[in-house]
């Protein structure tokens, strides 16, 4: 089967999605196409998978504050029109059986596939304003309207995400696919936590307020106060405003010695294999794929308890869940942390349950599930 896969992403969790989507198509034996905005790290990882590829950069249809006046609405439609007629082109070339959009940013190929009666899959990796803090321009109800309409299936990647979208879709139209989390060259697990006197904590995360670094340094706060040795690693600073405000509050409160902050980097494996636990502290999770790769590395997770890291976590058992925006009940859950034989235990089945479940393997079943279910309302 021919399939074409389109993307609007520049960077973050959606371009490893994508990757991994490519892979598990490609592993069921369909012949593969891509339209993306841009070339570097994605095209270089995708292109062994594809028979050809173009580049399409598509006018964005959501922003942090969607209130344009009429001009700048016009003028956004005429932008989202030429792209839909481009898009018809690279469709008439690549002649695919199915067009699966990467993300709601990615609205071309959800129009042109409706114009040339091709069969349209739309992946939803996240909930715009809870996760990301921006919406659509022309509104929540139009845009939820339009990726329906123009959809046979939408593919989410937690049930949180599922429950969402089902306020605005049909349930019957919306499946979980569970991404893969590919992690190259882990290992077995290689912890083996002793009771050492300081707890070494890794945060990764692109500096920003929604991933919600504080809560994390004010828990340190608290930690030292206490006499309590933590060191806290903060991988993902940035030149923004926010980044600075950490920056300055590790500063003010004399942190230098408990908190190291480290600028944004690819390879985040190194600072997995240095840890003996990880957090993720975000205001809403639809996924967590950070979350996971933790956890292939032989971590136990802390983790806000909004979003869908309540699907991942299980107290106890591979991690703790905190209250979001409570530094307080986040530091007592890092203190529990400290019983060797606990993060052992945890660590173990952290790694275990990650390594059994989110497998290309896994990921592939799901995929051939849903084009035989696209192809079978094809045939209807």
């Amino acid at each position: 089967m021919k399939i074409l896969f389109v993307t609007n992403y520049s960077g973050g969790g959606a371009e490893g999605a994508l990757i991994e989507m490519i892979e598990a198509c490609y592993s069921l034996n369909h012949q593969l196409y891509g339209v993306f905005n841009h070339g570097g790290f994605l095209i270089e990882s995708c292109k062994k998978f594809l028979s050809n590829y173009s580049f399409l950069k598509q006018p964005n249809w959501v922003m942090s504050n969607p209130n344009l006046n009429i001009k700048g609405k016009i003028v956004l439609l005429f932008g989202m029109s030429i792209s839909i007629i481009k898009m018809i082109f690279f469709i008439l070339r690549y002649n695919p059986k199915v067009v699966i959009s990467n993300g709601p940013l990615c609205y071309a190929a959800a129009f042109a596939s409706k114009i040339l009666r091709k069969k349209h899959v739309w992946v939803l990796h996240e909930v715009l304003k809870e996760g990301l803090g921006v919406d659509y321009i022309f509104g929540i109800d139009l845009s939820m309207n339009c990726i329906n309409k123009l959809s046979q299936i939408i593919v989410c990647n937690s049930q949180v995400v599922k429950n969402y979208y089902e306020q605005f879709i049909p349930s019957k139209k919306l499946i979980v696919a569970y991404y893969s989390v590919e992690c190259e060259n882990i290992g077995e697990i290689n912890h083996n936590f002793n009771n050492t006197n300081c707890l070494n904590i890794i945060f990764v995360g692109r500096f920003f307020d929604f991933k919600n670094q504080f809560d994390a340094v004010k828990a340190v706060l608290l930690l030292k106060n206490i006499n309590e040795k933590i060191h806290l690693t903060l991988v993902g600073a940035n030149n923004s405003e926010y980044s600075n405000q950490i920056t300055q509050f590790v500063y003010d409160n004399k942190l230098n010695d408990n908190i190291s902050i480290v600028n944004e980097s690819k390879d985040i494996f190194p600072f997995f294999q240095q840890a003996d636990c990880s957090l993720v502290c975000s205001r809403f999770e639809a996924f967590g794929r950070v979350t996971i790769e933790a956890m292939k590395c032989g971590l136990p997770v802390i983790a806000s308890n909004i979003g869908a890291n309540s699907e991942l976590i299980k107290d106890g058992f591979n991690g703790y869940l905190y209250k979001f925006d409570n530094p307080n009940d986040l530091a007592d859950k890092i203190l529990m942390m400290k019983d060797a034989n606990n993060r052992n235990y945890m660590a173990k089945n952290a790694y275990e349950w990650a390594i059994n479940t989110f497998t290309m393997e896994n990921y592939s079943k799901s995929w051939e599930e849903i084009l035989n279910n696209i192809t079978s309302k094809n045939k209807k």
